[in-house]
């Protein structure tokens, strides 16, 4: 409880700061919608009217024909190279620059794909993958990554957890991305090292 007092004393002290002309930089839109979002979800938590958002903005659940059809070009920014099946686990090495949409897209065919080879274990290898996203980007992807899955193992009555094998920049060393999908319900782990990678998805 200790530990939650501070953060909130946290949090409050951050709200003076961006309420104060101290700011050196303004917030950028990203940042503002993050602010609005999780004020909403504490709204709604404490039984509150939310505030007036811009949902379509702030909405990374979507199906897949709601995902904006880009270029071939930029789709082919980031893509799955190798997939195989190994003891169970569903071993995918990604690779090229990350890509919000592409890696939306490449998420679903990884979970159909998982479907069709009755895995319920993941292994995503991005190590050979660039990018530094922005927090808005890892809720996003996040967000969306927690609602397929969720609905996927709701329709098929199935499990699936996912292991992600990055290295920072991409990897969020404060697990961002990663909190955002564990929150919402996905069982979902962020690892350096392949081993230890299949090791936790193993455990029972």
């Amino acid at each position: 409880m200790k530990v939650l007092r501070q953060e909130l004393q946290n949090y409050a002290r951050a709200c003076e700061e961006l309420l104060s002309n101290q700011l050196q930089e303004r917030l950028t839109e990203d940042e503002q919608e993050l602010i609005v979002y999780y004020l909403n979800e504490l709204f709604d938590k404490f039984g509150h009217k939310p505030l007036a958002v811009h949902q379509a903005s702030l909405n990374g659940r979507s199906d897949s024909a709601d995902i904006p059809k880009r270029s071939i070009e930029r789709r082919r920014k980031m893509y799955t190279k190798q997939l195989q099946l190994e003891e169970g686990i569903l071993h995918a090495v990604v690779t090229g620059e990350f890509e919000l949409t592409g890696a939306q897209i490449d998420f679903l065919e990884l979970l159909d794909a998982a479907h069709r080879r009755g895995a319920t274990k993941v292994l995503i290898d991005g190590q050979q993958m660039t990018g530094s996203p922005a927090d808005f980007e890892r809720f996003l992807y996040g967000e969306f990554a927690a609602w397929a899955t969720l609905e996927v193992m709701k329709e098929r009555k199935t499990t699936v957890r996912f292991a992600y094998v990055i290295h920072e920049p991409l990897r969020d060393p404060h697990r961002f991305g990663e909190n955002v999908a564990v929150n919402r319900g996905m069982d979902v782990k962020t690892f350096e090292d392949t081993n230890a990678a299949r090791e936790w998805l193993n455990e029972t």
